[in-house]
């Protein structure tokens, strides 16, 4: 099992795929879904409708925007250059899985449970992600999130050179998500983060954020 390790203690599981291993799988992706140890590269599945699991399996060039796939359990899934635009996935269990360079715009995504799952170079410009239940850490590493929707259970999730801007959240629990490094000008919803990790230069601009949701006016005059 290899590991990513973000410092303080904070490391994540990666996906546990043997490449040597992997079989090209026949199956369309579509309908009742049951891939294990499966590679599938540049599939065209898009609009399709699917539930079902995969596990120990590579998707490398998939196309599956404005899919529509749920229940879904991913175990040990990597996603890689995959286009999830306007997408919906609800409810996904996600256990030691990697999304990474996709093109996610639009994608709604409901995870019943995020475990050791991590996100990078990915832009999810108004998705709407939401968390049920975190275990372990989530991460999200510089990905761009323009007017997206982040909601549920945040607590350990960590935002690693991200850019925040105009994101709305709607944490339920926070404590343990870490912003340090992100860009948050702009973010609404920052009173729900409670026990979150900001740094000092985000603290300002969070201070002004938080005020003008609160209506308060600052007023340049002595």
């Amino acid at each position: 099992m290899e590991f990513r390790d973000f410092g303080a203690k904070r490391v994540i599981r990666q996906p546990s795929i043997d490449a040597d291993e992997l079989a090209e799988a026949t199956d369309p992706l579509d309908g009742e879904l049951a891939l294990t140890a499966a590679g599938i590269e540049r599939a065209d599945a898009a609009g399709s409708t699917a539930d079902g699991e995969i596990s120990g399996s590579l998707l490398r060039a998939v196309d599956v925007s404005e899919s529509r796939w749920g229940p879904l359990e991913l175990t040990d899934v990597a996603l890689r250059g995959a286009d999830l635009s306007n997408a919906e996935w609800a409810p996904v269990t996600a256990r030691r899985v990697e999304v990474v360079s996709c093109r996610a715009t639009g994608w709604r995504l409901s995870l019943a449970l995020a475990a050791d799952l991590y996100v990078a170079d990915t832009r999810l410009d108004y998705a709407v992600v939401r968390i049920d239940r975190t275990k372990g850490f989530v991460v999200f590493e510089g990905c761009a999130f323009g007017s997206a929707q982040l909601g549920g259970d945040l607590r350990n999730v960590l935002f690693v050179d991200c850019e925040l801007d105009g994101v709305e959240f709607a944490a339920t629990a926070a404590a343990g998500c870490d912003l340090t490094g992100s860009r948050i000008a702009g973010a609404r919803g920052l009173h729900s983060l409670r026990g979150a990790r900001i740094s000092p230069e985000q603290a300002a601009v969070a201070g002004a954020q938080l005020a003008r949701e609160a209506g308060l006016q600052v007023s340049a005059d002595s």
